[in-house]
């Protein structure tokens, strides 16, 4: 019987890390790209389903014949855990079911720049760490935001529940899978755990805990459930599964760590700054540069976006009137970086409107129709750890 196996979902990562691991784990790859400079045996399959479709085929072609412990990880599971290789020679020490992540995006790397989650949120985390290998888990609502440990936005992922929204016509995505999946120990009033990069170990009787049927239930949706975008790529549910293997594997009873957070306790609510003078100005404590407004310039509807890939404005029709990426200037992207105390400073004069961060300017748009005043402004979903402070 196989004590520890590695089970690697694979594109066309370079897989040279291997050579490091201990001996003793045994090595199953899962190719779905080229063949390219893979040393070990591989098995082929379709490039379907992203990682999700190669972890639930190993389990359903290996039900009964499962590793002890099984680590699910994707091809560049170093990028995604830096401390990957000592975890894994310290897996004496994990829980039976493991979340073995850092973090989505390292810090420096572009496009982004820096970590993803931002490095505040991955600070409060240290004590899941192994020795001094980081490991990060964070808890989302039912609409798969982030709000432990602090509240934290994805703009894309936004997004993306509000398509899966439209799309199957359901108002809470979380119930919406969990009857989809038919996932159970899901109380729908607590937030839930994830853990980014599908990196993970579990136990046997871990995953035996559910049938063959639950997996394969998992698998006919992921593969045979097909809707598209508007652009025309297909809504992916291996998004979601990437968020929901610490769900489906009951880290609620098998890790010692879990958490039991009710929704309740933190809140996500609008905020109307004070406007004086056709100026709105406050001080917020701001995790990652994703805010949101409603501005109404003479009782009309604009929305405003700024965010550290994106800064825009546009009219209720979504008619554009700016859009730039802030990380095509290094100086505004080092001023709206994450975890920092952010000023805004937002006016109106003349039709010009101006917005500021920490008194440098970002944006300063003449309309060409006359705008005479801010009549109101509202700052959407925030949370108590924002700190808002009115400065005017």
């Amino acid at each position: 019987m196989v004590k520890t196996e590695i089970v690697i979902a694979r594109y066309n990562e370079n897989l040279d890390w291997l050579k490091s691991i201990p001996k003793t784990i045994k090595i199953t790859i899962y190719n779905k790209g080229n063949e390219n400079n893979i040393n070990y045996p591989f098995i082929k399959l379709p490039n379907i389903g992203r990682e999700s479709h190669t972890y639930l085929y190993h389990i359903i072609h290996n039900y009964n014949q499962l590793a002890d412990q099984t680590i699910f990880c994707q091809g560049d599971s170093i990028f995604h855990s830096p401390g990957f290789i000592d975890l894994l020679k310290n897996r004496k020490q994990f829980q039976p079911i493991q979340p073995l992540s850092a973090f989505y995006w390292p810090d420096g790397v572009e496009p982004f720049y820096f970590s993803n989650p931002p490095k505040p949120v991955l600070e409060q985390t240290k004590n899941l760490w192994i020795k001094k290998s980081p490991i990060h888990v964070e808890y989302l609502d039912n609409n798969f935001v982030t709000r432990f440990p602090y509240l934290y936005y994805q703009d894309h992922f936004r997004k993306l529940i509000e398509l899966t929204k439209k799309t199957y016509d359901v108002n809470n995505v979380l119930e919406f899978f969990v009857n989809r999946f038919l996932l159970k120990n899901v109380d729908l009033d607590d937030l839930i755990p994830v853990c980014y990069a599908g990196l993970f170990s579990v136990n046997k009787n871990v995953i035996l805990d559910n049938s063959i049927d639950f997996y394969n239930n998992i698998m006919s949706n992921l593969i045979y459930d097909i809707r598209y975008r508007n652009n025309g790529d297909k809504l992916d549910m291996g998004l979601y599964l990437e968020k929901l293997w610490l769900v489906i594997f009951n880290y609620k009873k098998y890790n010692k760590n879990y958490l039991k957070l009710p929704i309740k306790d933190y809140p996500i609510f609008n905020k109307n700054p004070i406007i004086k003078n056709n100026q709105i100005k406050f001080k917020i404590f701001n995790v990652v540069c994703d805010y949101f407004f409603n501005i109404e310039l003479d009782n009309q509807l604009y929305k405003l976006f700024v965010g550290n890939g994106k800064i825009s404005l546009k009219n209720k029709n979504n008619q554009k009137f700016i859009h730039f990426n802030p990380r095509e200037n290094k100086n505004i992207q080092n001023t709206i970086k994450d975890m920092t105390e952010l000023i805004f400073d937002i006016s109106l004069s003349n039709n010009i409107f101006v917005l500021k961060i920490n008194n440098k300017q970002l944006i300063k748009y003449t309309f060409s129709f006359k705008v005479n005043k801010i009549t109101k402004c509202t700052l959407i979903d925030i949370s108590n750890n924002n700190k808002f402070i009115d400065l005017l």
